[in-house]
């Protein structure tokens, strides 16, 4: 079964302070994603990338590029991901991160 959570993430801008998102745990998706107006508010260089991402509802999503981030969560200041993400244009969420990373990560447990 395919949950979403949401928590907070700390996310290291380079050069500047940090920043605090809203982070979607889904334990459905296969990406991490994160919104282009994340990206751009991070300064990051954006490599392109062109893939088309499917949706499980909706309609198909063409990846703007990828970014790699550090960031962590706030009830877990002393762990730091170093991630890399689908930048998508998307006012749904400011950071999305698939079953990949949950798991590797162990960041859920049922």
């Amino acid at each position: 079964m395919d949950e979403t959570f949401i928590c907070e993430g700390m996310f290291q801008r380079p050069g500047r302070s940090e920043a605090c998102y809203a982070v979607y745990l889904d334990t459905g998706a296969k990406v991490n994603l994160i919104a282009h107006s994340v990206q751009k508010d991070f300064g990051l260089p954006l490599e392109p990338s062109g893939e088309i991402l499917k949706c499980l509802l909706g309609p198909s999503v063409e990846a703007l590029g990828t970014v790699t981030v550090q960031w962590w969560f706030n009830h877990y200041p002393g762990r730091i991901y170093t991630e890399k993400f689908y930048v998508i244009d998307s006012e749904e969420f400011d950071v999305l991160v698939g079953k990949g990373f949950i798991g590797k990560n162990k960041v859920l447990r049922f």
